[in-house]
Parts: C-alpha cells; structure tokens; sequence
C-alpha cells in the first residue's frame, strides 16, 4: 500500500511571512550527509553535505524555466503542455545533465557525483536499500507497483533513508554529475542511479562492488523518467545563508528542529560554523538540535 507522507512537503512549501522566511523553508527540505567513508563506492565523500530531501519537482523545474527564458525552447512548450497543473507535485523529468546542471546553478548547488550520490543512498552503513539491507514491496514507486507513471515526491515513508531523503530508489532516475569508472566508456558517459516506475527494484549497489543500480547515459539523453536531485556543500551553504533566516523564539524553534534532523553528525561542523568571527548566533539553536 503506498503511503503518503506530504505533510512535510507541504509545511515547507506553503509556510511564508514574517519569520517563516523562504530560506528557512528552503532549509527545511535539506537533509545532512556527513563527510566520510562509502563503503557502496569503495571511496570517500570529503565534504559534509547537505541534501535535497526530495527529487526536483515539475512545479520547480516550471518556475525556473518561466525566470529564465529557458522555456522559450519549442522542445520543452510541448513538453510542459504535457505536466497537467494538478501533477506539479511529482518529479520533473526529461531535462538533459546540462539543463540539470542549469537548474541546479539556479539554486546555488549542483549535481551530485557518483559516490556522492552512493553516500546519501546507502550511507556510511553501506545499505544496499534507502532503508536497510532487506527488501520490502510497496515502499518505492518500481515497476512492481504497476503505476507506470510518478507519484508525488515523498509519497512513501517507510522507503526514505535514515536522514530522511525519500525517492532515492523509484520515481524517477536522477543524474549525476559524472560515472563511476565502471559505468563509464572512454570518459564519455554520465550516468543516473536509483531506478524509476519503469524499472524493477534492485538493490542501491552490490556487494562485491561489480553492479550498481545505474544507468550509463549520454549528457544530452532525455527520458521521461529521468530527474534530479541536487546536492551542496554543507560547510558553504550554512555559513551563507545563515544571516537570511533571521531570529527570534519562532525561527530559532525552526532551527533546532533541523538540527535534530541532521543529528549528532553534524555537530563537528556546526560548532566550527558557530566559533567563526561574526557567525550569527542562530547557530546555537542547530547545536542545539543536534545534540543527543
């Protein structure tokens, strides 16, 4: 039975006014991927990062093709012609890496790589599923649901991972930034992970490091079950854009509930972030939060 779970999503896009400022709401739907080893890739992430919680969505991907003139391209009219309004929820698709890689300058972040990708998929734990090592139906959109389309972004609960990143198997396909050398021919491919609603669940990697549940793919291919979710630096994302969230009892509230959802992992670098000259003091309450 699938499980709709967006009243996360929908607190984070309709809260507005006073403190409930467009980068707190912006925060609220980033999850935090410590720096660290990934036992998926055999590699490491050397940067903390945070995370979108949620693949991009078509009602996003219209916004920014309307601000930058993107959508005067005949190829995406006839496309968006395609996204009735009530489907602004689900996951966009048929963006090329390029345009994906536009979209998410637009934001101030960017693709994530392979092994990035695999760190915020099967963690530091090395999962081969979002959610742990065994196997469950119905907790992503795959083929064996039999929907042959997508679903809203965080429409299932029990298949999001531990920091609270749904989709990251189903869906939609999303890109990465660059392949894995065994996903790669001659350094020309790019490669997109996690599966879609076409595709039969298999789990995130295996364990002699041999198959991934990827796809090599040309930059410029385009699929209608090819998305995107974006990634940025932790340490660069919190410090410039902590003077816009404000203060005061509501948003440092606000605050501490992220911290508790980033955890006890990312304190190390919340208590640098906050000993900086002239960190704003709204820090206090993400240590706050992420404390156990």
């Amino acid at each position: 039975m699938i499980v709709l779970a967006l009243a996360f999503f929908a607190v984070a896009c309709e809260r507005g006014g006073g403190e409930g400022t467009a980068a707190l709401d912006e925060l609220d739907r980033l999850a935090f991927v410590p720096t660290g080893r990934v036992p998926a890739a055999g590699a490491s992430v050397d940067d903390d990062l945070l995370v979108d919680v949620f693949e991009v969505t078509r009602e996003e991907w219209r916004t920014f093709l309307a601000a930058t003139q993107f959508d005067a391209d005949d190829d995406w009219k006839a496309k968006l012609a395609t996204w009735p309004q009530e489907t602004a929820r689900w996951p966009a698709s048929w963006m090329t890496r390029d345009e994906a890689l536009r979209f998410a300058s637009s934001r101030g972040m960017r693709l994530p790589t392979s092994v990035e990708w695999l760190a915020l998929a099967a963690g530091p734990q090395g999962r081969l599923y979002p959610w742990g090592d065994t196997r469950f139906d119905s907790v992503a959109n795959t083929l064996e649901l039999g929907l042959l389309r997508p679903v809203a972004v965080g429409s299932f609960e029990s298949g999001r991972t531990p920091a609270g990143v749904y989709d990251v198997v189903g869906n939609v396909w999303e890109w990465c930034s660059d392949a894995l050398p065994s996903l790669s021919v001659d350094g020309g491919k790019s490669c997109v992970f996690g599966g879609s609603y076409l595709y039969y669940a298999r789990p995130i990697y295996s364990h002699t490091g041999s198959e991934y549940y990827a796809l090599a793919l040309e930059p410029a291919s385009r699929a209608d079950d090819i998305g995107v979710r974006l990634v940025v630096s932790a340490r660069e994302y919190l410090w410039r854009r902590a003077s816009s969230w404000g203060d005061g009892a509501s948003v440092r509230a606000r605050l501490q509930r992220v911290g508790e959802r980033f955890g006890p992992s990312a304190l190390p670098l919340l208590d640098e972030l906050a000993a900086r000259p002239g960190a704003p003091s709204v820090f206090s309450a993400l240590i706050a939060g992420a404390r156990p």
